[in-house]
């Protein structure tokens, strides 16, 4: 996504405690000083637009087989994982900082699966239906998702994205159902090293980025 906004002239920020592979604390925004520095930031101007690709490793549904405590009835969970608090508490932060940008009239997105407890979360939801919210789902592997076997098969990952860019209905897309789907579930060997399939499929298609990033640069270029 950020290589598709540099190639329409915006300067961006990845942020990503894990970008590659190994944590970087000065990325992590769950460490009180790194949250208030990028706050800051935020209130200051420097940012004109942010996009929130949660980590759904909680926020799953699938997890609910892996001892996680959140349920469609209890979408935060029990309150007893230290996982879960830490994915609360980031959430938390994601929409204070979602309040900041808006104040300067900027713009922002939050991705996740379309199943996820995510969007069951009483501030979420409560976001999805305030007016001027758009909330837009997708199938990926109508913009090209492919698992990483070399099987052609697609990866279907319904997806919905909220936001207050009202061109993102453009990204509204279903599957062609003109090909086999797999599963993201275990891991492959390439090259000698273990694969995740689930975080392989968690990079986002490059028609997808595209179309995405052409409608942040309109958005952009109208408001400025």
């Amino acid at each position: 996504m950020t290589r598709h906004l540099a190639k329409l002239g915006l300067t961006c920020d990845t942020f990503d405690a894990y970008r590659h592979g190994l944590y970087e604390r000065a990325q992590d925004l769950l460490h009180d000083d790194i949250f208030e520095r990028e706050l800051a930031l935020i209130r200051a101007g420097k940012y004109r637009y942010l996009h929130f690709g949660i980590p759904c490793s909680t926020w799953s549904v699938m997890m609910r087989m892996n001892g996680g405590t959140r349920r469609r009835e209890a979408p935060r969970g029990t309150g007893e994982l230290k996982k879960e608090i830490n994915a609360n508490l980031l959430l938390d932060r994601v929409l204070i900082m979602i309040g900041a940008i808006e104040e300067l009239g900027g713009f922002w997105t939050i991705e996740n699966p379309a199943s996820s407890y995510l969007w069951l979360e009483d501030s979420v939801a409560a976001l999805c239906r305030r007016p001027g919210t758009i909330t837009v789902r997708f199938d990926q592997c109508a913009y090209g998702l492919q698992g990483i076997d070399a099987d052609g098969t697609f990866v279907k990952k319904p997806t919905q994205i909220i936001g207050n860019l009202k061109l993102l209905e453009n990204l509204e897309r279903s599957c062609p159902k003109n090909h086999v789907h797999t599963h993201c579930l275990g891991w492959r060997t390439i090259k000698g090293k273990r694969v995740s399939r689930a975080a392989e499929a968690g990079r986002y298609p490059n028609p997808l980025c595209r179309r995405w990033a052409g409608i942040v640069a309109g958005a952009l270029l109208v408001k400025h």
